[in-house]
């Protein structure tokens, strides 16, 4: 009995070192950019200005229906190149990247620099292809300074 208790200690020894590099991969940003995710465009589903839906995808009445020309779009083959449309029809290009510790995206060095600033930051709060939830973590001054939370989908 006390040789296999030694026995199954080793075996998760052995096991936890062989599976700890794995577990402390450091990121790549090779591994991000050609991550699905971070190509292609996305359009707006819904969106909230603080806690009001202002905007749903294929309805009518919506209180800001602008956001039908929202869109980010990770440009192809040119690196870390983004093209944001507001919902006011205005369009921006700049480089994006994606944090560390996988919760926000930024858009930095944007042109035409924007009323709230030379970049966007995004809390990342789910991260798949068609289910996209993206918050801002500054307030909109074109919004009355809410904080807004998109529902984005692939275009």
């Amino acid at each position: 009995m006390k040789e296999l208790k030694v026995f199954l200690k080793a075996t998760v020894l052995v096991v936890g070192v062989l599976l700890a590099p794995v577990s402390c991969r450091v990121r790549n940003l090779a591994d991000v950019t050609s991550n699905a995710l971070f190509s292609g465009s996305f359009v707006a589903n819904v969106v909230k200005e603080g806690s009001v839906v202002v905007y749903r995808r294929g309805t009518t009445g919506n209180y800001i229906p602008g956001y039908s020309k929202f869109r980010i779009e990770f440009v192809a083959g040119s690196g870390n190149k983004v093209r944001f449309t507001e919902y006011t029809g205005e369009t921006f290009e700049g480089i994006w990247s994606y944090s560390e510790d996988n919760s926000t995206l930024s858009f930095r060095q944007l042109v035409p620099v924007p009323s709230a600033g030379n970049s966007l930051i995004f809390k990342v709060e789910k991260k798949e292809r068609n289910d996209f939830i993206l918050s801002s973590i500054s307030p909109n001054p074109k919004t009355g300074s809410t904080l807004n939370q998109y529902a984005l989908i692939s275009e």
